[in-house]
């Protein structure tokens, strides 16, 4: 979602909306397409794609004025607007809810 939030502030910044094509306000597609692409992928990669994806997002917000941070964007789930602020606040928690899921997943007893 990182790299979506990103093409959504680099958009805000030339004054065109993005929204994550066929998403129509539910990531469940979204996130079973990004699984499957990076299905191949070792952990080491995918650690360095999402840290990559992470720069790209924080040098992002670093691109925008200070003064358009108020601004009303168009979230790229679509079926949102908001702030920047709160668009950060936001990802802040998909993050941690990611994080929950994956120390879940990693407590729990293997399957025998």
């Amino acid at each position: 979602m990182d790299r979506e939030v990103t093409k959504s502030l680099r958009s805000f910044l030339t004054g065109i909306e993005y929204v994550i094509p066929g998403i129509d306000g539910d990531e469940t597609d979204y996130n079973e397409h990004a699984v499957t692409e990076q299905r191949d992928l070792s952990n080491q990669q995918i650690v360095a794609e999402w840290e990559q994806a992470r720069e790209d997002f924080k040098a992002a917000l670093s691109d925008i004025p200070i003064d358009r941070f108020p601004g009303d964007l168009l979230y790229p789930w679509g079926d949102e607007r908001g702030s920047i602020v709160q668009l950060v606040v936001y990802m802040i928690e998909h993050g941690e809810e990611h994080r929950n899921e994956i120390i879940k997943v990693l407590q729990a007893p293997p399957v025998e």
